[in-house]
């Protein structure tokens, strides 16, 4: 069958390969952090826990492709991200507070006793999305509904793609093959 072109969003992206060698060291620790997730997954009772783990791997490499849960992100941005997932704030537009799952996971490891770690990391998110209550940097009922929906019922890819709209939420679609490739 013809490969469907990726697209985010509505929009072709430019980048439909990833093909840069992914090495022994970044396969083992990726493998490490799917086996977490994995066992997490199956605790929370996903049927389709080696797709989901795979998915939530291949975003966490795209954001993070040594798999270092204290790296902070590089270059100029004003409010750097951290670990696994790239954790980030912004300035709230209304209040003039900084805001989002950086500040709140950062509380959410300090009203707990924990330490920053992958666990910690993989904890605070996959509670963010299987809470009932709001929780952490709320990402919205409707978004926590589709990603338990899509880690039950699809392929990696797509739930690469979904988990890669409705919980990393990048500026542009650019590095959804990247994710991609690392899932599978």
């Amino acid at each position: 069958p013809e490969k469907k072109p990726l697209n985010y969003n509505n929009k072709i992206l430019k980048n439909q390969s990833y093909d840069e060698e992914i090495d022994d060291e970044q396969l083992n620790k990726g493998t490490e952090i799917f086996n977490i997730i994995k066992t997490k997954l199956i605790e929370k009772g996903i049927d389709n826990p080696d797709n989901a783990a795979a998915a939530i791997t291949g975003n966490i490499f795209a954001e993070n492709d040594r798999f270092k849960f204290d790296r902070q992100e590089e270059g100029d941005a004003e409010l750097k991200g951290h670990g696994l997932f790239q954790f980030t704030d912004y300035k709230n537009k209304k209040t003039g507070n900084i805001i989002g799952h950086k500040t709140e996971y950062f509380k959410y490891i300090n009203n707990n006793n924990k330490e920053d770690s992958i666990d910690s990391q993989i904890d605070y998110v996959l509670k963010g999305i299987f809470s009932k209550e709001k929780f952490g940097y709320d990402i919205g009922a409707g978004s926590k509904k589709k990603l338990r929906d899509s880690f039950t019922n699809d392929n990696i890819q797509t739930i690469t793609k979904t988990f890669m709209k409705w919980y990393e939420n990048p500026r542009d679609g650019e590095s959804l093959s990247k994710r991609i490739t690392f899932a599978n």
